[in-house]
This record gives C-alpha cells, sequence and structure tokens, in this order.
C-alpha cells in the first residue's frame, strides 16, 4: 500500500534512536503532521484568514483563536501582538497609527491536566484572544 511504502521510507529516514524512544505507532506522526500541513497549506491560510477576520469585526468585536502546535502559534502571537502595537507613520513624523487590537489574553489559555486526561489531544492546544478597537 501507499502508505506501507510511505512508512518504509519514515523508517529509513529516522534513527532507530528517535523511533525507540516514541510510544509505538508514534514515530511517523510528526511526518504525518508535516505532510498533512504542507498538502493542505495550514499555515499559509491561516496567515490570509487572521487579516480578513479582523476586518469583519466590528469595534469591541472579538476573536478567539485556538491552536493545536507551535508554528500556527507563533503566527497567531505575532499577529495579534502587532497589531496591538502602536506604529509611527515614518521615522521622521511624529504620526502614529493607533492599534487596532487589544490583547485579552497576555498568555495564551491553555488546558488543565483534568481536560488532557479526559481529552488527551487538548494537550497542545492555547487559545488567544483579541478585542478590536
Amino acid at each position: 500500500s501507499n502508505i506501507g511504502a510511505l512508512l518504509r521510507i519514515i523508517k529509513a529516514a529516522t534513527p532507530p534512536g528517535y523511533r525507540f524512544n516514541k510510544k509505538p505507532g508514534q514515530w511517523a506522526s510528526n511526518t504525518f503532521r508535516a505532510i498533512r500541513m504542507e498538502v493542505n497549506n495550514e499555515l499559509g491560510v491561516i496567515h490570509s484568514v487572521l487579516p480578513q477576520a479582523i476586518e469583519a469585526l466590528k469595534p469591541n468585536g472579538r476573536i478567539a483563536v485556538l491552536t493545536f502546535q507551535s508554528l500556527e502559534d507563533r503566527i497567531v502571537k505575532s499577529f495579534f501582538k502587532d497589531l496591538s502595537l502602536e506604529k509611527s507613520i515614518s521615522p521622521i513624523s511624529r504620526e502614529t497609527i493607533p492599534p487596532a487590537l487589544r490583547l485579552i489574553t497576555r498568555k495564551p489559555l491553555t488546558p488543565s491536566e483534568d481536560e488532557i486526561k479526559m481529552n488527551p489531544r487538548s494537550n497542545c492546544s492555547k487559545l488567544r484572544v483579541a478585542e478590536k478597537i
């Protein structure tokens, strides 16, 4: 099968120490996640959707973004932070552009130990919330 062939390629490309340090059946999961993310252009979608979501918000409207891995979270964190800062129009001018967002969550909300026990997939999730000014 195609999956069997892909597993053999991943196995040949990863050192045994890496495979043996993982739970059985888990050693190829990062590779499969990377393939899925690339095929679905998941990071590109986040980059394009966030500005559209902010544009659609009314003043005082809130946006909540739930991410499940660090690359996604880094994009959302950077985007929210950038829009929450006052910007200078130019190095010469004293005029500024006011911030577009107010951060509601300075640090992301993460699941409790009990929630992770009930739902192990929530382990890496992070929730960030911002409000349009």
